[in-house]
């Protein structure tokens, strides 16, 4: 059985339903979250959020707020309410725009630090994207730019220690490793 097959299957139950691409930074996951959109759209309601649209910037990205977002947004999603987010401007390192998110039966969340413990309780399906550190750092800088390194090196640091308290690998329903 293959990803879409077995997500299919899970998507059978009752919904709301929520699924959350979670991984080091250059893994994959922005495209398999596109390419699942894009599959499960041909047949049901499907939102995709991509997570930096909401983090904080680079130093604040993971931390209690991403947390407090992650679950309101969940919360209203499987209430089937809309809902208003903020979202960040990486020009101008200001949120300074507003997205409404409608209510749909699949909500895919991608990023690091969407497969959270306060995703998971909600009984969300998680997907591990698992990359080796240094191939992640490359296919980041050739598809963001070579001018992100230094706060790359960073963002590594942060998202390492992120993953080591999150759990998110360890309690993946699929992982998958990129190459």
């Amino acid at each position: 059985m293959n990803l879409t097959e077995a997500l299919t299957d899970l998507f059978s139950s009752p919904g709301p339903h929520v699924l959350a691409i979670d991984g080091p930074a250059g893994g994959g996951k922005s495209t398999l979250a596109k390419d699942l959109f894009l599959y499960f759209s041909t047949t049901r309601e499907v939102n995709l959020l991509g997570l930096d649209d909401i983090y904080e910037g680079w130093d604040n990205a993971l931390g209690y707020q991403l947390t407090k977002d992650l679950e309101r947004i969940v919360q209203a999603h499987l209430g089937q309410n809309a809902l208003s987010i903020d979202i960040y401007n990486w020009i101008t390192s200001s949120f300074s725009e507003v997205r409404e998110i409608k209510p749909k039966e699949i909500l895919i969340v991608e990023g690091v630090g969407s497969a959270q413990e306060i995703i998971r309780v909600h009984k969300a399906i998680t997907i591990w994207m698992d990359i080796d550190p240094q191939l992640g750092m490359e296919r980041v800088l050739d598809r963001d730019g070579h001018h992100i390194a230094e706060q790359m090196k960073a963002w590594q640091v942060l998202q390492s220690q992120h993953f080591a308290q999150s759990g998110a690998r360890e309690n993946a329903d699929f992982v998958i490793t990129a190459g």
